[in-house]
């Protein structure tokens, strides 16, 4: 047996008890500097807003000093590679009881999600890829990349996904998804106007968008009121246009300002749709 310590924790072990164990831990980000992160403060870890500094009042004895993500014990390097081994690459001494924890996710009838599932399994790393090949993953990809996108403080998520379609005759004509923190609530992250022009006319601008008022100086559209005259003819009203969730209802609330995350969101299932209707020109 080659028994040797891991670069991340120290403890020892040998390269099969770690395969696919996923019982080390480690922070996918880094400890934010002195401007702090996107939505922790300085001196924490982005991925969990925890400390490993025992002076530091965010410390945190087991998130903060060990990692808040599960990966496999390594004395390698202290992300293993390949983080995936799959099943035509398992050692055959662990084979045998490899198929013991597949005949247990196959015999599953519970309805549990395969996170729970896999807690009870002897490897906490095994997966289905999306072409049904079970593998070994050697790092929880799941919440890695969950925790690169959403905010978290220790194992709790804070954050939401929404996702806004713009629509015109029926069709979608434009659609964004965005990340943004749980207190927030849905309008003013999509700051739409619905400007009435004479004639019957609607059009539908962000308030940040450049228009040419009285053919001689472009504003924003924020700034046009009654009475404007744009290209499309005189202002008669200008009003906030109200984002619609997938019921039909309209939002009336407001996201607070400097929340927008310009990033996917990922997994489409976590999302709410929301819907502005584009008025014809």
């Amino acid at each position: 047996m080659d028994l040797r310590p891991c670069l991340t924790c120290r403890n020892w072990g040998t390269a099969l008890d770690n395969m696919g164990a996923l019982a080390c831990r480690f922070h996918p980000l880094a400890k934010n500097g002195p401007a702090g992160g996107r939505w922790h403060k300085a001196g924490v870890f982005e991925c969990c807003g925890t400390s490993d500094d025992p002076h530091h009042e965010d410390f945190h004895a087991k998130i903060g000093k060990h990692g808040c993500c599960a990966k496999d014990h390594c004395p390698i390097d202290r992300i293993p590679y390949p983080r995936r081994i799959y099943e035509k690459d398992w050692p055959s001494i662990l084979r045998e009881n490899i198929y013991i924890d597949i005949n247990k996710i196959n015999g599953d009838r519970t309805n549990r999600e395969g996170s729970d599932i896999v807690k009870g399994l002897q490897f906490k790393g095994l997966r289905i890829d999306n072409n049904d090949r079970f593998y070994l993953a050697r790092i929880d990809e799941e919440m890695c990349e969950s925790r690169m996108k959403h905010k978290f403080y220790k194992n709790q998520r804070l954050s939401k996904c929404i996702r806004v379609h713009t629509m015109k005759d029926g069709e979608d004509i434009n659609f964004q998804e965005i990340v943004v923190a749980d207190d927030a609530i849905v309008e003013e992250q999509f700051r739409y106007l619905r400007i009435d022009i004479e004639g019957g006319t609607n059009i539908l601008l962000r308030k940040e968008d450049y228009v040419l008022r009285d053919g001689t100086e472009h504003v924003y559209a924020k700034d046009v009121k009654r009475g404007d005259r744009l290209a499309a003819g005189k202002v008669v009203s200008v009003e906030d246009a109200p984002l619609k969730d997938e019921s039909g209802r309209e939002q009336t609330h407001h996201l607070k300002s400097g929340r927008t995350v310009l990033r996917r969101c990922g997994s489409l299932e976590e999302a709410k749709d929301y819907f502005i209707n584009q008025p014809p020109l």
